[in-house]
């Protein structure tokens, strides 16, 4: 995965470029593509975070096909000898569909513009699928704050089968239960257990790595729910269910 970033006047480029090999960091040492990974159904999501504190995010909240070859999105980062990049932008696909370009104007009202390719995603070890009988999607942002610096990421799952409750039933019992057939940033797993309609643990585990919330906050939705929680690592956790078919 490499992302690249130019000034105004493209005479300062600065790129992150990662490629996971061994095991792989929630926030560090990371590359994942969704132009790879689901292209068809989950929004622009494209990271590259080097072992050091540089890192790369461009993302979307739109399907990106749905809505043509371009998009608005936002870039953010931190690069050592830049700092922090908060940016408005409109990214432009290559007909390869793994790659493209996007500029715009950051949060200062710089000009800023770069480019971005996919070499591949997190092996999540999953068989993808073209099947169109979605039964259960999910998606979350990971949020870790560390001495005034702030890393994102989003992950997702589609699976065709598992479990899916109504949050608003009473009791103690499992609500949600999938397994990925596509993963998204390496999310292959998630579990769901609530004691009460107002409450709700979960469980992911993101490229082999468990990431739980305890008492996560969960509001139920026409066919699934939204969420947010914090982890005892300090991750803040929030996104959303949807459900059909169950």
């Amino acid at each position: 995965m490499s992302i690249s970033v130019s000034d105004a006047a493209g005479q300062s480029t600065h790129s992150v470029d990662q490629t996971n090999h061994g095991e792989i960091d929630l926030f560090r040492s990371v590359a994942a593509c969704s132009l790879v990974e689901a292209p068809h159904w989950f929004a622009l999501e494209i990271v590259s975070y080097s072992p050091d504190s540089d890192w790369l995010r461009v993302s979307s909240s739109s399907v990106i096909g749905s809505v043509g070859r371009s998009v608005d999105g936002i870039l953010e980062g931190h690069l050592t000898d830049v700092g922090a990049i908060d940016a408005a932008i409109r990214v432009v696909l290559d007909d390869d569909g793994r790659a493209g370009r996007f500029s715009g104007l950051s949060s200062d009202g710089e000009v800023v513009s770069g480019s971005f390719s996919c070499d591949g995603g997190v092996d999540s070890g999953v068989a993808s699928t073209d099947d169109d009988r979605t039964e259960i999607e999910f998606s979350a942002r990971l949020v870790m704050r560390s001495n005034g610096l702030v890393a994102t990421r989003r992950v997702g799952l589609r699976a065709m089968n598992g479990v899916c409750d109504d949050v608003e039933n009473p009791g103690q019992r499992e609500v949600l239960r999938a397994e990925a057939s596509e993963a998204v940033g390496g999310l292959t797993t998630v579990v769901g257990s609530t004691l009460d309609s107002a409450a709700v643990d979960l469980s992911l585990t993101i490229a082999g790595r468990d990431v739980t919330v305890q008492d996560a906050k969960v509001t139920a939705m026409p066919g699934g729910a939204v969420f947010s929680g914090v982890s005892p690592e300090g991750i803040e956790v929030d996104g959303a269910w949807s459900c059909s078919g169950s």
